[in-house]
């Protein structure tokens, strides 16, 4: 009999969207920054033993779980019908990278799975494997999630929100190491922890009598240690290096979403008029950069051909940087 019949499909999904949500409530607003450390590895556990595209499709139910919980704002677009199918669609295309990291890691696992084995038997054949195979197995794990980071990233222009180490903001000695990798510095370190995690998980299930299940954290926590060491000493020496200060002038015009949406022609040309009238009032304080908000442009910047004030927005924006000499985030 095969696995999947033994444990039942639905428990493996089940266990799957657990994680996936699990992995969503370690960003805001749940927050749990703490989450982070362990769902990839219950994610990882939902594809145990089986065949490939019954681990792809657990890979792909927690990570539609996890993108339907994430991406709840979407459904905040006032306007009917197609935020819900914008959700349900782009939920559903991004959870093919999570399928895909959960089918190839447990390729490349050294335990060799038939499919048709017990849980226990399952088991069992993983801990058979050698601590340096299990070792290699788990950065290669951090390795694949890194790599669907930055493919979702890029990929048919990219969607860069969700990467795992930005659950980790507020842990200021850890993100340190963000300066030199980027947020794919700490979602390797996430990662190969909770794959470390469910290594030692299997061996505390078997062999609960020993303590070689330390062995599996040990070298990730050790590197986590140093970095969170070495991120304290360099958050000190910045703290130490001056009391050089950056004026900087946050516009926030405020305007509901429904308004945003109109595409009224006036209304457009209002709601620009107020960011200008707001980011005039600012820049009085002589700031050394102008920061507007994600939504505070009425067209595209660059490519829009609609005049306001007998000029183009690129016109009239960067006219406005030059005239006071002030550096702009827009956007």
């Amino acid at each position: 009999m095969k696995f999947r019949y033994i444990a039942g499909e639905w428990k493996r999904y089940a266990l799957a969207a657990t994680g996936g949500l699990l992995l969503a409530a370690a960003f805001p607003k749940i927050g749990l920054a703490g989450l982070g450390w362990i769902a990839p590895g219950i994610l990882l556990a939902s594809g145990l033993g089986a065949a490939p595209w019954a681990a792809f499709r657990s890979g792909f139910v927690g990570g539609f779980a996890f993108f339907l919980a994430a991406l709840y704002w979407l459904l905040l677009i006032p306007v009917p019908v197609a935020p819900i199918v914008g959700w349900l669609a782009l939920s559903a295309f991004l959870s093919l990278y999570s399928g895909l990291w959960v089918w190839l890691v447990w390729r490349a696992c050294p335990a060799r799975f038939d499919g048709a084995s017990t849980t226990t038997e399952l088991l069992e054949r993983f801990l058979e494997t050698s601590w340096r195979q299990r070792f290699v197995w788990s950065v290669f794990a951090a390795v694949a999630w890194v790599a669907w980071e930055m493919t979702q990233a890029r990929f048919l222009s990219g969607f860069p929100w969700t990467l795992l180490g930005a659950s980790q903001y507020r842990i200021l000695p850890l993100i340190q190491i963000s300066s030199v990798t980027g947020v794919y510095g700490v979602s390797f370190l996430l990662v190969w922890f909770s794959a470390a995690v469910l290594c030692a998980c299997v061996g505390l299930a078997r062999r609960p009598g020993k303590r070689t299940w330390s062995a599996e954290i040990f070298a990730p926590a050790l590197v986590i240690v140093a970095l969170i060491g070495w991120g304290m000493q360099r958050m000190k020496g910045l703290a130490l290096e001056g009391t050089r200060t950056l004026r900087v002038a946050l516009v926030q015009p405020s305007i509901p979403q429904t308004v945003i949406w109109n595409q009224a022609p006036e209304e457009k040309a209002r709601r620009f008029a107020s960011l200008m009238a707001l980011s005039e009032a600012a820049l009085t304080k002589k700031p050394a950069l102008l920061v507007w908000p994600e939504a505070a442009l009425p067209d595209l910047l660059r490519w829009s051909t609609n005049e306001y004030s007998g000029k183009t927005l690129l016109q009239t924006v960067t006219g406005l940087a030059r005239q006071h000499g002030v550096w702009m985030v827009v956007g």
